[in-house]
């Protein structure tokens, strides 16, 4: 959670994906991460990859912001696999 936008209200980024489960179950790589906007009144809206410049890959395991410069960065921590910056 966190204003990622710069409009005020509290927004979310979310990844996921696990490719370790039983092979009856298949793998659950479908999802490329959400920008979920929030409207300060405890609703989000989804917003395309295309319009937010959010979209990962791969197993994330954790997305943390931080502050270089007076600039927020989001550093996205994929399992066997590199670190995504986003700005």
């Amino acid at each position: 959670m966190g204003d990622f936008d710069g409009d005020g209200p509290q927004d979310a980024l979310t990844g996921g994906n696990f490719l370790g489960s039983k092979p009856e179950f298949g793998f659950q790589d479908a999802d490329y991460g959400v920008f979920l906007k929030g409207d300060g009144k405890g609703s989000f809206t989804a917003a395309r990859s295309c319009q937010s410049g959010f979209r990962l890959d791969g197993e994330v395991r954790d997305i943390k912001t931080v502050q270089v410069g007076g600039q927020a960065y989001y550093l996205v921590a994929r399992n066997n696999g590199g670190i995504g910056v986003f700005k």
